[in-house]
């Protein structure tokens, strides 16, 4: 009597869910742009916590010509080295915190060129804490240059000041939206369901 097996779906869906998960190509793209920006951010980071090294150079170049500048009643380049002073600690702080998150960043899009299924809960992190050192960072900027503005008088109450006040919190809030935008498109990629089920699939 012949007896005939009966097919294995089981076996033939997760051959062809494995099969999907690993001819889709979004794994490789989006883990080269993350390690790109992670290190761009981490490279900008270290030049954060270094800056104070050079300052002392800057300043003095700059200081030749802030004498005149300010014998001609224009604004005083050099309260913006003050101010910056003044903050160097939390600028140092924030650029340290800067280079950690970028790492986890460039760890997370490691793991994702490899498929590995951590690099979801790592990236996901990552856009948290980038999000909230955005926001962190646009609050300290936008109170160094409320503090410059009060010192520099000139700058919003001399010619075109009032376009100045005006652009000036504008560019402030776009940076920020920038600096967040790779976080916030992170979140939602990896929200999706399909995304979701797929990066489960991996090892």
């Amino acid at each position: 009597m012949m007896t005939t097996r009966p097919p294995d779906f089981g076996a033939d869906s997760q051959h062809a869910l494995h099969a999907t998960a690993t001819s889709t190509r979004w794994p490789k793209n989006l883990g080269v742009v993350a390690v790109i920006a992670g290190a761009a951010s981490a490279l900008g980071g270290l030049c954060g916590a270094l800056s104070p090294l050079f300052m002392g150079a800057v300043e003095g170049f700059v200081a030749k010509g802030a004498s005149a500048a300010a014998s001609k009643g224009g604004p005083d380049p050099m309260i913006t080295f003050e101010v910056t002073r003044e903050f160097r600690a939390v600028i140092i702080s924030s650029s340290v915190l800067a280079i950690l998150i970028a790492g986890l960043l460039l760890w997370g899009g490691i793991t994702l060129i490899k498929r590995n299924r951590a690099c979801r809960q790592l990236i996901l992190y990552w856009a948290a804490l980038k999000i909230v050192h955005s926001l962190a960072g646009g609050f300290v900027g936008f109170a160094m240059q409320a503090r410059i503005n009060s010192r520099t008088p000139g700058a919003v109450d001399g010619p075109g000041g009032d376009v100045f006040a005006t652009i000036q919190p504008i560019m402030q809030v776009l940076g920020i939206m920038w600096a967040c935008a790779l976080a916030v498109f992170m979140l939602v990629w990896f929200s999706r369901a399909k995304i979701k089920s797929e990066v489960a699939t991996w090892s």
